[in-house]
Protein backbone atom coordinates (compact mmCIF):
# COMPACT_ATOMS: atom_id res chain seq x y z
CA UNK A 1 0.00 0.00 0.00
CA UNK A 2 1.31 3.47 -0.83
CA UNK A 3 2.50 6.35 1.28
CA UNK A 4 2.78 9.86 -0.09
CA UNK A 5 -0.13 11.38 -1.99
CA UNK A 6 -2.70 10.78 -4.68
CA UNK A 7 -3.18 12.71 -7.91
CA UNK A 8 -5.75 15.50 -8.26
CA UNK A 9 -9.26 14.24 -7.44
CA UNK A 10 -12.67 15.66 -8.31
CA UNK A 11 -14.96 14.10 -5.63
CA UNK A 12 -18.72 13.81 -6.20
CA UNK A 13 -20.40 17.17 -5.51
CA UNK A 14 -23.29 19.37 -6.52
CA UNK A 15 -23.12 20.80 -10.03
CA UNK A 16 -21.48 24.26 -10.03
CA UNK A 17 -23.82 27.24 -10.42
CA UNK A 18 -21.35 29.03 -12.69
CA UNK A 19 -18.79 27.94 -15.20
CA UNK A 20 -15.30 29.25 -15.79
CA UNK A 21 -15.38 31.07 -19.13
CA UNK A 22 -11.84 31.05 -20.46
CA UNK A 23 -10.54 34.55 -21.25
CA UNK A 24 -13.84 36.04 -20.06
CA UNK A 25 -13.84 35.51 -16.29
CA UNK A 26 -11.67 35.30 -13.18
CA UNK A 27 -11.00 32.58 -10.63
CA UNK A 28 -9.75 32.34 -7.07
CA UNK A 29 -8.64 29.29 -5.10
CA UNK A 30 -9.01 28.81 -1.36
CA UNK A 31 -8.68 25.94 1.08
CA UNK A 32 -12.12 24.53 1.81
CA UNK A 33 -10.88 22.06 4.40
CA UNK A 34 -7.71 20.25 5.39
CA UNK A 35 -7.08 17.25 7.62
CA UNK A 36 -3.88 15.90 9.14
CA UNK A 37 -3.61 12.37 10.54
CA UNK A 38 -0.25 11.50 12.05
CA UNK A 39 1.68 10.44 15.12
CA UNK A 40 1.55 12.91 18.03
CA UNK A 41 3.35 16.21 17.52
CA UNK A 42 2.87 19.81 16.43
CA UNK A 43 1.40 20.09 12.93
CA UNK A 44 2.19 22.97 10.58
CA UNK A 45 0.10 23.20 7.39
CA UNK A 46 1.58 25.46 4.73
CA UNK A 47 1.28 26.07 1.00
CA UNK A 48 3.47 27.04 -1.93
CA UNK A 49 1.63 28.48 -4.93
CA UNK A 50 3.05 29.31 -8.35
CA UNK A 51 1.36 30.32 -11.58
CA UNK A 52 2.30 30.39 -15.25
CA UNK A 53 0.49 33.74 -15.58
CA UNK A 54 2.83 36.65 -16.41
CA UNK A 55 3.90 39.00 -13.62
CA UNK A 56 3.07 36.54 -10.83
CA UNK A 57 5.55 35.15 -8.34
CA UNK A 58 5.80 32.12 -6.08
CA UNK A 59 4.15 32.61 -2.69
CA UNK A 60 4.36 30.70 0.58
CA UNK A 61 1.78 30.85 3.36
CA UNK A 62 1.12 29.15 6.70
CA UNK A 63 -2.52 28.13 7.22
CA UNK A 64 -2.62 26.01 10.37
CA UNK A 65 -0.48 25.38 13.43
CA UNK A 66 -2.02 22.88 15.86
CA UNK A 67 -1.31 19.92 18.12
CA UNK A 68 -1.96 16.46 16.66
CA UNK A 69 -2.80 13.40 18.74
CA UNK A 70 -2.09 9.92 17.43
CA UNK A 71 -4.87 8.57 15.18
CA UNK A 72 -7.03 11.62 15.92
CA UNK A 73 -7.79 13.73 12.80
CA UNK A 74 -6.84 17.39 13.08
CA UNK A 75 -8.87 19.64 10.78
CA UNK A 76 -8.44 23.31 9.91
CA UNK A 77 -7.40 25.85 7.32
CA UNK A 78 -10.95 26.44 6.05
CA UNK A 79 -11.34 29.69 4.14
CA UNK A 80 -7.59 30.30 3.77
CA UNK A 81 -6.94 32.02 0.46
CA UNK A 82 -4.38 30.46 -1.84
CA UNK A 83 -4.72 33.11 -4.57
CA UNK A 84 -6.28 36.47 -5.18
CA UNK A 85 -8.62 36.85 -8.20
CA UNK A 86 -6.70 35.84 -11.33
CA UNK A 87 -7.70 36.08 -15.01
CA UNK A 88 -8.70 32.74 -16.51
CA UNK A 89 -6.30 32.88 -19.45
CA UNK A 90 -6.18 30.02 -21.93
CA UNK A 91 -3.05 27.90 -21.61
CA UNK A 92 -2.22 29.05 -18.08
CA UNK A 93 -1.96 26.85 -15.00
CA UNK A 94 -1.71 26.99 -11.24
CA UNK A 95 0.55 24.73 -9.18
CA UNK A 96 -0.24 24.28 -5.49
CA UNK A 97 1.77 22.26 -2.98
CA UNK A 98 0.26 21.88 0.47
CA UNK A 99 2.78 20.60 3.00
CA UNK A 100 1.88 18.85 6.24
CA UNK A 101 4.82 19.08 8.63
CA UNK A 102 4.86 17.21 11.94
CA UNK A 103 7.42 18.52 14.45
CA UNK A 104 8.41 16.02 17.15
CA UNK A 105 11.63 17.33 18.67
CA UNK A 106 10.59 18.77 22.05
CA UNK A 107 12.21 22.26 21.87
CA UNK A 108 10.86 22.80 18.38
CA UNK A 109 7.41 21.56 19.35
CA UNK A 110 7.41 24.46 21.82
CA UNK A 111 8.36 26.83 18.98
CA UNK A 112 5.58 25.47 16.76
CA UNK A 113 3.11 25.74 19.62
CA UNK A 114 4.13 29.37 20.14
CA UNK A 115 3.55 29.96 16.42
CA UNK A 116 -0.01 28.80 16.90
CA UNK A 117 -0.56 30.88 20.03
CA UNK A 118 0.77 33.97 18.26
CA UNK A 119 -1.60 33.30 15.34
CA UNK A 120 1.41 33.24 13.08
CA UNK A 121 -0.61 31.37 10.46
CA UNK A 122 -2.63 34.56 9.90
CA UNK A 123 0.49 36.74 9.89
CA UNK A 124 2.34 34.54 7.40
CA UNK A 125 -0.24 34.93 4.67
CA UNK A 126 0.72 36.47 1.33
CA UNK A 127 -2.82 37.25 0.18
CA UNK A 128 -3.48 40.99 0.23
CA UNK A 129 -0.60 41.88 2.58
CA UNK A 130 0.54 45.45 3.15
CA UNK A 131 1.86 46.93 -0.08
CA UNK A 132 5.24 45.53 -1.07
CA UNK A 133 5.42 42.86 1.64
CA UNK A 134 4.50 39.76 -0.39
CA UNK A 135 8.11 38.86 -1.20
CA UNK A 136 9.27 39.48 2.37
CA UNK A 137 6.46 37.39 3.89
CA UNK A 138 7.13 34.56 1.42
CA UNK A 139 10.84 34.63 2.33
CA UNK A 140 10.07 34.67 6.08
CA UNK A 141 7.65 31.76 5.74
CA UNK A 142 10.24 29.79 3.79
CA UNK A 143 12.88 30.39 6.47
CA UNK A 144 10.55 29.35 9.31
CA UNK A 145 9.48 26.14 7.56
CA UNK A 146 13.05 25.26 6.55
CA UNK A 147 14.22 25.81 10.12
CA UNK A 148 11.56 23.48 11.50
CA UNK A 149 12.26 20.91 8.79
CA UNK A 150 16.04 20.85 9.23
CA UNK A 151 16.41 21.40 12.97
CA UNK A 152 13.14 20.17 14.44
CA UNK A 153 13.35 16.52 13.38
CA UNK A 154 10.09 16.97 11.52
CA UNK A 155 8.31 14.69 9.08
CA UNK A 156 6.81 16.07 5.88
CA UNK A 157 4.00 15.07 3.57
CA UNK A 158 3.41 17.07 0.38
CA UNK A 159 -0.02 17.14 -1.25
CA UNK A 160 0.50 18.48 -4.82
CA UNK A 161 -2.36 19.94 -6.84
CA UNK A 162 -1.98 21.09 -10.44
CA UNK A 163 -4.85 23.11 -11.92
CA UNK A 164 -4.68 23.63 -15.72
CA UNK A 165 -7.04 26.55 -16.35
CA UNK A 166 -8.37 25.16 -19.65
CA UNK A 167 -9.89 22.08 -18.00
CA UNK A 168 -10.76 22.96 -14.40
CA UNK A 169 -14.29 23.74 -13.27
CA UNK A 170 -15.68 25.75 -10.36
CA UNK A 171 -16.14 23.64 -7.26
CA UNK A 172 -13.95 21.32 -5.23
CA UNK A 173 -10.75 19.40 -5.89
CA UNK A 174 -8.91 17.21 -3.41
CA UNK A 175 -5.65 15.41 -2.80
CA UNK A 176 -5.29 12.66 -0.20
CA UNK A 177 -2.11 11.32 1.35
CA UNK A 178 -0.63 9.50 4.28
CA UNK A 179 2.48 9.38 6.45
CA UNK A 180 1.99 5.61 6.70
CA UNK A 181 0.99 2.88 4.27
CA UNK A 182 -2.67 3.31 3.38
CA UNK A 183 -4.93 2.36 0.50
CA UNK A 184 -5.94 5.54 -1.33
CA UNK A 185 -9.55 5.76 -2.52
CA UNK A 186 -10.32 6.64 -6.12
CA UNK A 187 -12.16 9.72 -7.29
CA UNK A 188 -15.43 7.82 -7.67
CA UNK A 189 -15.20 6.61 -4.07
CA UNK A 190 -15.33 10.09 -2.54
CA UNK A 191 -17.71 13.00 -2.17
CA UNK A 192 -17.79 16.43 -0.53
CA UNK A 193 -20.21 16.70 2.39
CA UNK A 194 -20.16 20.18 3.88
CA UNK A 195 -16.56 20.86 4.81
CA UNK A 196 -15.64 17.17 5.01
CA UNK A 197 -14.38 14.50 2.69
CA UNK A 198 -16.47 11.35 2.93
CA UNK A 199 -16.88 8.08 1.12
CA UNK A 200 -19.92 7.58 -1.10
CA UNK A 201 -21.88 6.21 1.86
CA UNK A 202 -21.30 9.49 3.74
CA UNK A 203 -18.78 8.16 6.25
CA UNK A 204 -15.95 10.56 7.13
CA UNK A 205 -12.48 9.80 5.79
CA UNK A 206 -10.56 9.68 9.07
CA UNK A 207 -7.46 7.63 8.23
CA UNK A 208 -5.91 9.95 5.63
CA UNK A 209 -4.48 13.42 5.37
CA UNK A 210 -6.20 15.52 2.75
CA UNK A 211 -6.72 19.02 1.43
CA UNK A 212 -9.87 20.19 -0.34
CA UNK A 213 -9.59 23.37 -2.38
CA UNK A 214 -12.47 25.33 -3.83
CA UNK A 215 -12.27 27.09 -7.20
CA UNK A 216 -14.46 30.21 -7.15
CA UNK A 217 -15.52 32.20 -10.24
CA UNK A 218 -16.09 35.90 -10.77
CA UNK A 219 -17.38 37.05 -14.20
CA UNK A 220 -15.92 40.54 -13.91
CA UNK A 221 -13.27 42.35 -11.90
CA UNK A 222 -13.54 45.66 -13.72
CA UNK A 223 -14.45 47.65 -10.60
CA UNK A 224 -10.77 47.41 -9.66
CA UNK A 225 -9.50 48.98 -12.89
CA UNK A 226 -9.82 52.58 -11.52
CA UNK A 227 -7.27 51.64 -8.84
CA UNK A 228 -4.55 51.00 -11.46
CA UNK A 229 -2.21 53.80 -12.50
CA UNK A 230 -3.56 53.94 -16.03
CA UNK A 231 -7.14 53.65 -14.77
CA UNK A 232 -6.66 56.69 -12.55
CA UNK A 233 -5.05 58.62 -15.41
CA UNK A 234 -7.93 57.70 -17.71
CA UNK A 235 -10.54 58.83 -15.18
CA UNK A 236 -8.75 62.12 -14.48
CA UNK A 237 -8.36 62.99 -18.16
CA UNK A 238 -11.94 61.97 -18.89
CA UNK A 239 -13.25 64.53 -16.40
CA UNK A 240 -10.84 67.21 -17.67
CA UNK A 241 -11.97 66.58 -21.25
CA UNK A 242 -15.67 66.70 -20.35
CA UNK A 243 -15.15 69.97 -18.48
CA UNK A 244 -13.17 71.52 -21.35
CA UNK A 245 -15.75 70.53 -23.98
CA UNK A 246 -18.57 71.84 -21.82
CA UNK A 247 -16.90 75.26 -21.56
CA UNK A 248 -15.62 75.53 -25.15
CA UNK A 249 -17.76 76.53 -28.12
CA UNK A 250 -15.13 77.34 -30.75
CA UNK A 251 -14.85 74.50 -33.25
CA UNK A 252 -11.05 74.53 -33.63
CA UNK A 253 -10.48 74.46 -29.88
CA UNK A 254 -12.95 71.63 -29.47
CA UNK A 255 -11.14 69.62 -32.12
CA UNK A 256 -7.85 70.27 -30.31
CA UNK A 257 -9.38 69.03 -27.04
CA UNK A 258 -10.60 65.89 -28.79
CA UNK A 259 -7.17 65.28 -30.34
CA UNK A 260 -5.64 65.43 -26.87
CA UNK A 261 -8.31 63.02 -25.60
CA UNK A 262 -7.60 60.69 -28.52
CA UNK A 263 -3.92 60.66 -27.57
CA UNK A 264 -4.91 59.83 -23.99
CA UNK A 265 -6.97 56.91 -25.25
CA UNK A 266 -3.99 55.70 -27.28
CA UNK A 267 -1.87 55.69 -24.13
CA UNK A 268 -4.59 53.84 -22.22
CA UNK A 269 -4.91 51.26 -25.00
CA UNK A 270 -1.13 50.71 -24.97
CA UNK A 271 -1.25 50.26 -21.18
CA UNK A 272 -4.10 47.76 -21.65
CA UNK A 273 -1.96 45.65 -23.93
CA UNK A 274 0.61 45.32 -21.12
CA UNK A 275 -1.94 44.72 -18.35
CA UNK A 276 -2.03 41.14 -17.08
CA UNK A 277 -4.43 41.39 -14.14
CA UNK A 278 -7.58 41.89 -16.20
CA UNK A 279 -9.27 40.09 -19.07
CA UNK A 280 -9.56 41.83 -22.44
CA UNK A 281 -13.33 42.40 -22.34
CA UNK A 282 -12.99 44.31 -19.03
CA UNK A 283 -10.20 46.44 -20.47
CA UNK A 284 -12.25 47.14 -23.61
CA UNK A 285 -15.19 48.11 -21.43
CA UNK A 286 -13.08 50.60 -19.46
CA UNK A 287 -12.01 52.34 -22.69
CA UNK A 288 -15.54 52.34 -24.11
CA UNK A 289 -17.11 53.55 -20.88
CA UNK A 290 -14.69 56.47 -20.64
CA UNK A 291 -15.31 57.38 -24.27
CA UNK A 292 -19.10 57.26 -23.86
CA UNK A 293 -18.87 59.58 -20.84
CA UNK A 294 -17.02 62.18 -22.89
CA UNK A 295 -19.83 62.14 -25.51
CA UNK A 296 -17.66 64.06 -27.91
CA UNK A 297 -18.87 65.95 -30.98
CA UNK A 298 -16.62 65.65 -34.01
CA UNK A 299 -18.20 68.78 -35.48
CA UNK A 300 -19.40 67.09 -38.66
CA UNK A 301 -16.22 65.08 -39.23
CA UNK A 302 -18.06 61.77 -39.38
CA UNK A 303 -20.32 59.83 -41.69
CA UNK A 304 -23.72 58.40 -40.86
CA UNK A 305 -24.78 54.78 -41.20
CA UNK A 306 -28.21 54.13 -42.77
CA UNK A 307 -29.58 53.63 -39.23
CA UNK A 308 -28.36 57.12 -38.24
CA UNK A 309 -25.44 56.03 -36.02
CA UNK A 310 -22.18 57.99 -36.24
CA UNK A 311 -19.26 56.25 -37.96
CA UNK A 312 -16.06 57.27 -36.21
CA UNK A 313 -13.02 58.35 -38.23
CA UNK A 314 -10.56 55.52 -38.85
CA UNK A 315 -8.06 56.72 -36.23
CA UNK A 316 -10.82 56.67 -33.56
CA UNK A 317 -11.98 53.22 -34.70
CA UNK A 318 -8.43 51.90 -34.20
CA UNK A 319 -8.23 53.17 -30.63
CA UNK A 320 -11.80 52.39 -29.55
CA UNK A 321 -12.02 49.02 -31.25
CA UNK A 322 -15.51 49.81 -32.58
CA UNK A 323 -16.77 51.38 -35.81
CA UNK A 324 -19.64 53.57 -34.63
CA UNK A 325 -21.26 55.07 -31.57
CA UNK A 326 -23.91 52.35 -31.82
CA UNK A 327 -21.26 49.63 -31.47
CA UNK A 328 -19.73 51.55 -28.56
CA UNK A 329 -23.06 51.54 -26.70
CA UNK A 330 -23.60 47.85 -27.47
CA UNK A 331 -20.19 47.01 -26.00
CA UNK A 332 -21.02 48.86 -22.77
CA UNK A 333 -24.51 47.52 -22.24
CA UNK A 334 -23.70 43.94 -23.27
CA UNK A 335 -20.78 43.70 -20.84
Amino acid sequence: MPTGSSHRLRPAQDAPRQRLDIDRSYFRVEIHSAQIVAEAGQAVLSSTVSSSLPNTSLTKSVHLVAAVQKDSPCRGGAGSLLTDWLPARSGSSLKIEVECQIVRDAPFQVLAKKMGEMKLAAALSTINPALGLTAQITALTGHVLSYLREEGKSEQLVLPLSLPIDIIQPGYYAVVGSFSEQLFPGEKDLKIDGGRLTNIAGKDVTNLCYVIVEVLVCPSYRENIPATDWGQLLATNKEKTRYALHHTAEREKRLQILEEWLEMLREARAACSREQRFIKCDLDFAIADAQAAVSFDLAGNYELDPDGSKVYPLEWQTVLGVRSDKELKERIFSS
